[in-house]
C-alpha cells in the first residue's frame, strides 16, 4: 500500500522498501534494482499528501483530476490513491448532483470499478468476512 513509480524503469508500483520493517531503509525497484533513499521517498509522499489536502472531498471532478495526476506516480494500491478512490466511491450515488438517477453510465461504471478495486484491496489487507468488506459491498450498490 506504499509502492511508488520507479524513476529508473518507470514501472508504476516498482519502488518498495528493501527492508520493510526498517523506516530508514532505501527503496528498491523490484524490476531494475534502482534505489532511492528513504528520505527522498518520504518527502515525495509528504508532498503528495499535502497536495491532496487541498482537494475538495465533495467535488468528484477535483477528486478525479487528483487520481489522474497522482496515479502516474503512485502504485495502484497506494494508500493515498485508495483514499481518493474511497472518497469517489462514496460520492457517486450519494452526493447532491450525483444521485443514482442522474449518474451517467460512465459514472456508474466508474463507481463499480472503484468499489471493485477497493474490495480487492480489502481482500489483501483484511481477508474474509468483516465490517470493512461489508461496507465496501454496501457502497457498491
Amino acid at each position: 500500500m506504499s509502492a511508488i513509480r520507479c524513476a529508473g524503469c518507470g514501472i508504476q508500483d516498482g519502488l518498495l522498501p528493501s527492508e520493510p520493517l526498517h523506516a530508514d531503509t532505501a527503496w528498491r525497484c523490484r524490476k531494475c534494482n534502482y534505489t532511492e533513499p528513504a528520505a527522498n521517498v518520504r518527502k515525495f509522499v509528504e508532498k503528495v499528501a499535502a497536495a491532496l489536502e487541498g482537494v475538495d472531498q465533495n467535488d468528484a471532478n477535483a477528486l478525479e483530476k487528483a487520481v489522474e495526476r497522482w496515479s502516474a506516480h503512485l502504485g495502484p494500491s497506494h494508500y493515498l490513491l485508495a483514499g481518493l478512490h474511497h472518497s469517489l466511491a462514496m460520492l457517486y450515488g450519494r452526493a447532491p448532483g450525483l444521485l443514482p438517477h442522474v449518474l451517467s453510465n460512465k459514472q456508474l461504471s466508474r463507481k463499480a470499478s472503484l468499489c471493485r478495486s477497493l474490495l480487492e484491496l480489502v481482500d489483501v489487507v483484511q481477508p474474509g468476512r468483516n465490517s470493512l468488506r461489508g461496507k465496501r459491498l454496501f457502497f457498491n450498490h
